[in-house]
């Protein structure tokens, strides 16, 4: 597989390789404005090498690479109007039927349980658990003025992350925390790089009558 399809200039670990106790929170610096307390999920990457940021990656081959539904703006429920924000985010796809996504779901499920004990809160994970499969709800990173920090692109090139469309991706997410409440905390999920591997084409005129 070409070098290119490699996640670039970060940091990552696989659910093979994760181990919970090389994880520890570091407070963010935030606007006095922000009541909120956000922490950076740390993670030893390499023993007795300073920690950075926890970013976790399926293993490079395709059987693990995840369906995104497609970049996106957010949006907040208000009643029954459904508001846009200035924020992107992607869905992400976990079937239960495919065991690198099974791995990937579990190790969530391990940065849950050692926050919960780094904290002492109830650890709130952004998804949502469907029959067959699990969405990951992803923000991308990008400032306030609108300048955007995550990246996209293929094999081949670059590509507008903002113009990535129903695909298969490979995603480096990064991990951090949102304390919401003195007993609730809520993990945060960003898409640092994206590799495309492919777009789904999908043609319902060839398969409905």
């Amino acid at each position: 597989m070409d070098n290119q399809t490699e996640i670039h200039q970060i940091s990552w670990v696989t659910p093979d390789d994760f181990d919970p106790d090389k994880i520890s929170l570091q407070q963010m610096s935030t606007s006095l404005s922000d009541t909120n307390e956000r922490c950076k999920i740390m993670y030893e990457y390499r023993a007795g090498a300073p920690k950075k940021d926890l970013v976790l990656a399926v293993p490079r081959t395709p059987d693990a690479y995840i369906t995104c539904r497609g970049v996106q703006k957010d949006f907040f429920s208000r009643g029954d109007q459904r508001i846009e924000t200035n924020r992107y985010g992607a869905h992400l796809v976990l079937y239960v039927n495919n065991q690198y996504h099974v791995a990937l779901w579990e190790t969530f499920k391990r940065v849950i349980s050692k926050i919960e004990q780094l904290t002492g809160t109830t650890v709130v994970f952004p998804h949502k658990d469907m029959d067959t499969y699990s969405i990951v709800y992803t923000n991308l990173i990008h400032a306030n003025d609108g300048r955007m920090f995550s990246s996209a692109y293929t094999a081949d090139e670059q590509l507008d992350i903002l113009n990535v469309k129903q695909s298969i991706v490979r995603p480096a997410l990064l991990l951090s925390t949102l304390k919401r409440s003195a007993t609730e905390t809520k993990i945060r999920v960003q898409v640092s790089q994206m590799f495309v591997y492919k777009e789904i084409m999908d043609f319902p005129l060839a398969y409905k009558d």
